[in-house]
């Protein structure tokens, strides 16, 4: 369970993270780090609680292999 988790919370930051905020805001427009350091936390929380999520509701589903 734990490693579901962390794998949905890893994929999901990484591609709103790496795709969104690195290559647009640093790359392109030239955003201070400080700035994109700031908004990699808040986007790493709030990802890995969706991550979590998705886990909690994976786990829920039936396997397929009862009955």
């Amino acid at each position: 369970m734990v490693k579901k988790r962390l794998f949905w919370g890893l994929t999901i930051w990484l591609m709103y993270w790496l795709f969104q905020e690195w290559f647009t805001y640093n790359t392109l427009l030239g955003e201070p780090l400080l700035l994109n350091a700031l908004e990699l936390a808040i986007l790493m929380l709030g990802s890995l609680v969706e991550g979590i999520v998705i886990a909690y509701f994976l786990a829920r589903r039936p396997s397929g292999n009862a009955g």
